[in-house]
């Protein structure tokens, strides 16, 4: 009996084996067939095929999962996809197979953002990155608020800042306010960049959501000579120069462009002027690149307005001026040095001054004080609860009550000036040498960021003129100005371990060890002065198991922090709110902001078609944010409120042809509060007393739940010999609604979403000459891209308005058309 059930039971694994998987075996074979000839054929996404298409895709990934084979698919394929590396940490290594990461990248190149007639980076990665989007709270063009998976990379000052933003090894986001001023960048220059998801350790600071690593060109990328003209609605003037060469041994490149447009909106003229030149020195072992920018911005951006004056005149602002000005010199040195075969050390040092200006004209947070001992004087109210007798007088330079006048009751001019010297460096080595014949790259890294920075503010009285400009009355506020010096010193130990104990598994570990130093000292007093000390190890770990060459899939555990910001440090008291970014006091401390991210991901590619899908969450532990307190819409203080939870779902698809290319994608995005807290929101229409309870669940203002984006891009040829080469695209995007900010409570209709669409058409005339167009909102939508609750009715000419809601108008249809040299 015993030997009978053996026998059996050898049997029946015999006929599993060879009946059940080479069925298996040959099912699957067919299907590669069938979604190889599919592919080939440019029928992969044909309606009537398309349900057939994804069961095919279902069996190969079955096989691979159940059966962990590479079936005689691998030898059906005609082609293998060229192998994509990418940099694992800001200072570019020996790179990793893209599939060899175990977290979502998406890329952009130079050629892309030619091709599709775009010469504004954020425009370009918002059209085509799945997961990101713009709000444009100042109004301009060149300083959006760039969100991706609900985290920021902002110009402005006092936002929270969750992504980190490099460029050439250098980290963008500045020392004083974590802010990235998109203005200043050359974009000319660009060559390449990828945004890596999720909370990522070795990018330091600020990688809470991700990180985005910019590469410039250099006269070995770019050995050309190079000029661009364009000319656009609203005044727009557009225009690039740039020369890259190399012998060899030495390369070349300098370049600058300018841009200026007189804006579509009232008062919105704005110029920037940006240069970059870079000396290069290749051989047999080593590359350096030193390069110098410079660049020079002088922006409008003047804000949301509200919305019964929007109804009225899309083109209005509230009031006027909104001026930024900045001024950058960047010195930047990367080596890189082949030790040997296997060992490469790689170094960036760098230095930078930074100067930026404001000149903005608000509506006063002042009243006028009508009864008792300070009658017919301005007086401060803090807080809707101020009670009369509460209200306290304004003080001017010369320490005397300030009396209303006719010319220091509707407005104030809010002036700053922060000058900031950087230097830092980054030193990694790294090795590709296999370890017991598995394939490994580890990476060890040290990098400092450092620097001083002089924030000065005042307030100045004013009054409103007919057309809302500001008119001072020279008359400050002498409480409300500010000169603070600051010091700040991070200083990260890194590493990265990539290795595939078996042939399809890749196993990455990483880890940060972060201190940061920062110290604050008032120049007017002692009230300022303040000491802050931070120590974190931010670990990673990751997997990812490579099915087949076209197919694999990842998991990863990621933590990163964020280290309070200066502006966050001197504002944190809720019973001394800021007027920001004009206005300190000396708060209590706050904690890091740290993040953990959990990501499922699954990626496709073969001939031309790839698939990626990404779930993830990423929950922020101590979260920072700014709490509305007082009238004013720009008053408030700093808190950490508890965690904050953003988790959603990513599909990103992509179709290649020689003549044509597809994409779409998908991102859900639901970003959330997980404490209840009770906050400031005085505009609120539901407020008690001048606050509104939040609970966990509510949605993140500003975030947009769904986000779509697709585009078709179609090449062909004409004239004699067909030598005339043409690109013509259409292009999608939706963005879903968004909770108003002050309205953390959800109780309101929210922003609506909207759907947009564009065309360009780049034509290659000659080998040397190519035409240009691209079209914007082509339908001409009217819709918002920003918003927050205020009270117009505090300006005497608002008086007669009842809605609270301030909103950013977008650009109505827009055209551009230019022309483009190259030798």
């Amino acid at each position: 009996m015993y030997y009978f059930l053996t026998r059996t039971k050898i049997l029946i694994s015999f006929l599993k084996r060879f009946s059940f998987a080479n069925g298996v075996d040959y099912a699957v074979c067919f299907a590669h067939k069938q979604l190889g000839a599919r592919i080939s054929s440019g029928n992969f996404l044909n309606f009537p095929n398309f349900m057939q298409n994804v069961l095919i895709l279902i069996l190969i990934l079955m096989d691979s999962i159940l059966f962990g084979q590479t079936p005689v698919m691998d030898t059906l394929s005609k082609t293998l996809d060229a192998i994509e590396i990418v940099s694992t940490t800001p200072t570019q290594g020996n790179g990793l197979a893209r599939q060899r990461v175990p977290a979502s990248i998406q890329s952009i190149r130079a050629k892309e953002m030619q091709n599709a007639g775009i010469s504004n980076l954020t425009q370009y990665l918002n059209q085509q990155i799945a997961g990101l989007h713009l709000n444009f709270a100042g109004g301009n063009p060149l300083q959006p608020d760039l969100n991706y998976r609900g985290f920021t990379a902002s110009p402005v000052l006092g936002l929270p800042q969750g992504l980190a933003i490099f460029q050439d090894g250098e980290r963008l986001n500045e020392l004083f306010g974590n802010v990235v001023n998109w203005d200043v960048l050359p974009v000319f220059a660009l060559e390449s960049g990828d945004l890596l998801a999720g909370s990522n350790p070795v990018f330091g600071l600020n990688a809470l959501g991700g990180a985005l690593s910019l590469q410039t060109k250099s006269g070995f990328s770019s050995p050309f000579k190079t000029m661009t003209v364009e000319l656009g609605s609203f005044g727009r003037k557009y225009a690039t120069a740039a020369y890259g060469g190399n012998n060899g041994k030495w390369g070349w490149y300098a370049g600058g462009d300018f841009f200026a447009e007189n804006g579509w909106r009232d008062y919105s003229a704005s110029q920037a002027t940006r240069f970059l030149t870079k000396i290069s020195r290749q051989t047999e072992k080593s590359m350096i690149h030193l390069s110098l920018s410079l660049a020079s911005s002088r922006l409008r951006g003047n804000g949301p307005v509200p919305v019964e004056l929007l109804e009225q005149n899309r083109s209005s602002v509230f009031t006027h001026p909104d001026i930024t000005e900045n001024q950058l010199i960047r010195l930047n040195l990367n080596i890189s040095h082949r030790l040997s075969a296997h060992w490469r050390f790689q170094t960036t040092v760098f230095g930078n001054i930074r100067d930026n200006k404001t000149f903005n004209g608000d509506g006063t947070p002042y009243i006028v004080c009508d009864t008792g001992k300070y009658a017919g004087k301005i007086c401060y109210q803090n807080d809707v609860k101020d009670s009369l007798a509460a209200l306290k007088p304004v003080l001017n330079q010369n320490g005397a009550i300030i009396t209303a006048t006719d010319f220091n009751q509707t407005a104030i001019i809010n002036r700053t000036h922060t000058r900031q010297y950087s230097v830092g460096s980054t030193f990694q080595v790294s090795s590709d040498q296999t370890v017991l014949d598995k394939k490994n790259q580890f990476i060890v890294g040290l990098s400092f960021d450092g620097g001083t920075a002089q924030f000065q503010s005042s307030v100045e009285l004013a009054n409103l003129t007919a057309d809302r400009g500001t008119t001072g009355a020279n008359i400050y506020d002498a409480q409300a100005e500010v000169n603070v010096g600051f010091n700040a010193v991070h200083t990260n130990l890194f590493f990265v371990e990539s290795i595939s104990p078996i042939e399809p598994l890749t196993v990455q570990i990483a880890g940060q060890l972060q201190n940061s130093v920062i110290q604050l000292r008032d120049h007017l007093g002692d009230d300022l002065n303040g000491d802050h000390h931070y120590t974190r190890f931010n670990p990673s770990v990751g997997l990812v198991w490579q099915m087949n060459p076209q197919m694999n899939v990842y998991g990863n555990y990621a933590m990163a922090a964020r280290t309070p910001t200066p502006v966050e440090l001197t504002c944190a008291n809720p019973d001394a709110p800021c007027r920001l970014p004009n206005a300190f006091l000396s708060d209590p401390p706050l904690k890091q902001a740290v993040a953990q991210t959990q990501e499922l991901g699954f990626r496709f590619k073969q001939q031309g078609f790839s698939i990626e899908s990404a779930l993830f969450q990423t929950l922020t532990q101590d979260d920072i944010y700014f709490i509305s307190a007082g009238p004013s819409r720009n008053t408030g203080y700093f808190s950490n409120i508890g965690n904050t939870l953003r988790q959603g779902f990513e599909l990103n698809t992509k179709f290649q042809q020689k003549k044509l290319d597809i994409y779409a994608n998908y991102t859900f995005l639901n970003a959330t509060f997980k404490s209840d807290f009770t906050i400031s929101s005085p505009a609120h229409p539901a407020a008690e007393k001048g606050e509104i309870q939040v609970k966990a669940g509510n949605r993140i203002p500003l975030i947009p739940q769904h986000l779509a984006k697709a585009g078709i891009l179609y090449r062909f040829s004409t004239g004699m010999q067909q030598k005339r080469s043409w690109v013509i695209g259409a292009e999608l995007l939706f963005n879903g609604n968004q909770v108003f900010r002050g309205d953390e409570s959800n109780e309101l209709e929210p922003i609506k979403g909207y759907l947009t669409g564009n065309l360009f058409l780049n034509g290659q005339i000659t080998a040397k000459i190519a035409l240009f167009g691209r079209v914007d909102n082509l339908w001409n939508q009217s819709y918002q891209t920003f918003g927050l609750l205020g009270e117009a009715n505090r300006l005497p000419i608002f008086s007669h308005f009842e809605k609270p809601y301030f909103m950013t108008p977008a650009a109505p249809m827009s055209a551009t058309l230019g022309i483009r040299f190259k030798y």
